[in-house]
């Protein structure tokens, strides 16, 4: 088991007014599965996504992660945590714009604590193809590079879990296919990935849909 959620709440309050996001959802994930999680907009997925992987707290329940309550750790304690065991991938790919490839991949040893290599992350670019963009800024590269590139930074920490919130909503079918395919990659080397989508695309590489409305898993 990578991931189990219990009991898992999630209230907004905005304007005197309380906005159920999740709503006693359970849920178990196993190692080396790729599970899409689906839905209308507004529907929740994100804000399940955000809470399994430790960024968004939730109401109440509970939420292990290879067998550990994130949320019964210190702040310092789950950003370590998250660090070593999990990778993000967003849609919006979080590059800093006046730093060149190398140099934002550079930033896991500062933000994450990592100790990340010049020639770790130069065999991983490789991989992914980006290694002639290393010295480029995120404004000289497509939007296929930049996810990938948002990718390689996830991969560089060698997590065991990838989550993934709409990884190819800003991509080409071309592009959209690659980084799926990468993710592929990861799960059949023993990873385990969650990735939100409104779209098809990657239900060929699921082993899993998990449908979410209203806040509920409703299949």
């Amino acid at each position: 088991m990578i991931v189990e959620a219990k009991g898992l709440v999630k209230i907004f309050k905005s304007g005197g007014r309380q906005v159920t996001a999740l709503d006693n959802i359970d849920l178990r994930i196993d190692q080396g599965e790729f599970v899409l999680i689906k839905g209308p907009s507004g529907c929740g997925k994100s804000t399940l996504l955000f809470s399994l992987g430790g960024l968004l707290k939730p109401t109440s329940g509970a939420v292990r992660i290879l067998n550990k309550d994130i949320y019964a750790l210190s702040e310092n304690q789950r950003l370590k945590f998250r660090s070593q065991e999990i990778g993000f991938v967003f849609q919006s790919y979080y590059l800093v714009p006046y730093l060149n490839v190398m140099e934002n991949f550079m930033l896991l040893n500062k933000v994450n604590g990592a100790r990340v290599t010049k020639d770790d992350m130069s065999r991983i670019a490789k991989r992914l193809h980006l290694e002639h963009r290393l010295d480029h800024k995120p404004s000289e590269m497509s939007v296929g590079e930049k996810q990938r590139a948002s990718l390689a930074r996830a991969l560089a920490l060698k997590p065991k879990l990838i989550l993934a919130d709409e990884p190819t909503g800003n991509l080409d079918p071309e592009n959209a296919e690659e980084v799926l395919r990468y993710l592929e990659e990861f799960r059949k080397d023993g990873g385990t990935v969650v990735m939100v989508t409104h779209g098809s695309d990657a239900d060929k590489y699921a082993t899993r849909n998990i449908k979410v409305d209203s806040g509920n898993i409703i299949d």
